[in-house]
């Protein structure tokens, strides 16, 4: 199968970060996002990949390029000027035009063992021109969407339908199943969103399906939220706990009682430091002297913790540094 991931926005919302580094490019435990999303396109069996890059290109061409798998075919587009999602799928149309294909946000963690089989067989199933993914979302926290019984989308946010208070809400997971048809309800060459074909795909008529999934999901499209998603690593609530551990390349501190053998990990821990679990220490990091570490913490391999510092509930990049007697409450440090 052919996908689209897109990996030209400016990542506003993780800013100043995403200044000097794509967003795409943002570490999660020491391994940038887009590592994960290779991951899965592998794991799903993704042939062919085109990537649409503006803002800072050249790192994500570069990092793709050395990091796809081997049998992965791999095309850019290039976007001088944003062409929003829909604008920048129908910017490849040439490309992906003839068959089902998947479409992707760059900013989304997701169960490894989700199955894209499932979502291609409901897709077919429904006879489905669009499938998006779609995740319960109780709190409302994000645009909310309905389905009804036939799994056809029947409500999304202000552009279409009219919420029914006895079906559940649902967000967007980023991730969608697309047949050709949806080409025709874009515009060439002009910015525009894909939230234009979803209307004019419905007002046709065409069938415009929401697949629902129970796993774990979680958009890390700003400080909170990515933050967050660490947490739920730390917590054991997230299915990344396993991956990121079997790497080795933290040591876990889950409670009090937890091992503590520092020297495996070469992480340097003067006198008088507390460590308050839960919290993850990279390879070859170093905390001076009366230093206070956690909870929720994350420190990056490499990176040196001054002395008198206190953070909690931040996330520290490998390699980057905090200040004698600095605080970070709720932060992220990157180099």
């Amino acid at each position: 199968m052919k996908a689209m991931l897109f990996c030209a926005g400016l990542g506003t919302r993780m800013a100043p970060i995403t200044k000097h580094l794509p967003k795409p490019l943002i570490e999660f435990f020491d391994r940038p996002i887009l590592d994960y999303m290779l991951s899965f396109f592998e794991d799903w069996g993704i042939s062919e990949l085109v990537v649409n890059l503006h803002h800072l290109p050249t790192p994500i061409r570069q990092y793709l390029l050395d990091h796809r798998p081997d049998d992965m075919k791999l095309q850019f587009s290039e976007e001088p000027d944003v062409l929003g999602t829909g604008g920048g799928l129908k910017k490849v149309e040439a490309w992906l035009n003839g068959e089902t294909f998947l479409v992707c946000n760059s900013d989304f963690l997701l169960d490894p063992e989700f199955d894209l089989c499932r979502i291609i067989q409901s897709h077919r199933e429904t006879e489905a021109d669009a499938t998006l993914l779609l995740h319960k979302d109780p709190l409302g926290s994000y645009t909310a969407i309905q389905i009804d019984q036939n799994g056809h989308i029947s409500a999304l946010g202000e552009l279409f339908g009219e919420m029914n208070s006895n079906r559940p809400r649902y967000a967007f997971c980023g991730l969608q199943l697309f047949e050709s048809s949806v080409f025709d309800y874009l515009p060439s060459n002009k910015p525009c969103s894909l939230s234009r074909a979803w209307i004019g795909m419905r007002e046709a008529g065409l069938t415009l399906a929401g697949h629902t999934f129970d796993g774990y999901w979680r958009e890390i499209g700003d400080p909170k939220s990515y933050r967050q998603a660490h947490w739920e690593v730390l917590n054991g609530d997230s299915p990344l706990s396993r991956i990121v551990q079997a790497r080795g390349d933290f040591i876990w501190i889950a409670d009090e009682s937890s091992d503590r053998p520092f020297h495996r990990w070469d992480i340097e821990i003067a006198d008088n430091v507390r460590i308050i679990p839960p919290i993850a220490l990279g390879r070859g990091c170093s905390i001076a002297k009366e230093a206070t570490m956690g909870p929720y913490t994350v420190i990056g391999c490499g990176a040196s913790i001054g002395p008198g510092a206190h953070v909690a509930r931040s996330i520290i990049w490998r390699g980057a540094s905090i200040g004698p007697n600095a605080k970070l409450i709720d932060g992220i440090a990157y180099q």
